[in-house]
């Protein structure tokens, strides 16, 4: 019998998957591919999670021993979506150590690409003005990116130091537990549902 602890638990962690779900089809936001994303979504992707989520529950295993309980052989699934949530998790982290760079830098003023720097003798940046300001400074600012793939270039220690953070921020939102991030969930979930719909 579901009692309704439990029945919150499952209802957090769908909410938590939806959450991932809207956040991938932001990035990807293309309109032609949400039609077969969610009908694999649905017809696979919930399916398979609900019934890891009940073996695991029934055999108190984690994602490999799920799959090895079925059958021996299956422990490679288990072991494959561990590393795919790991990889994830690691490009998720840096997009939120860029999004913390660009936080920090918007409180300068002015803002550090709201114009081309000046160039040699006071003319214009003729690299800033065939990018466009805001790709000049992503490029040569924020990534330090340089002229070719041979150049090493220099360590980028304001990004490191924003992925940290990112790190540091996750842990502490992992460690207070799934409750409380299915809070915050739930208040993205209802903005973001409307909204994707509308689109």
């Amino acid at each position: 019998m579901v009692t309704g602890v439990t029945f919150k638990k499952y209802v957090t962690r769908v909410r938590c998957c939806l959450e991932v779900q809207l956040t991938l089809s932001t990035l990807i936001s293309s309109g032609a591919f949400l039609i077969p994303y969610f009908i694999s979504l649905v017809l696979l992707g919930i399916p398979l999670f609900f019934l890891e989520l009940a073996i695991g529950q029934s055999v108190r295993q984690g994602p490999i021993g799920v799959w090895k309980a079925i059958h021996p052989y299956l422990g490679g699934i288990g072991l494959a979506s561990v590393v795919v949530c790991i990889l994830i998790s690691m490009y998720y982290n840096m997009i939120i150590g860029w999004c913390f760079y660009y936080l920090f830098v918007s409180f300068q003023d002015p803002l550090p690409y709201s114009s081309c720097p000046s160039g040699v003798n006071c003319t214009v940046n003729e690299e800033c003005k065939l990018a466009g300001r805001t790709q000049y400074f992503w490029y040569t600012k924020a990534l330090g990116a340089t002229g070719s793939i041979e150049e090493i270039g220099d360590f980028q220690w304001h990004l490191c130091l924003v992925l940290l953070l990112a790190w540091i921020v996750l842990f502490l939102f992992v460690s207070r537990g799934v409750q409380s991030a299915g809070k915050v969930t739930l208040k993205q979930c209802r903005d973001r549902i409307p909204r994707h719909c509308l689109m």
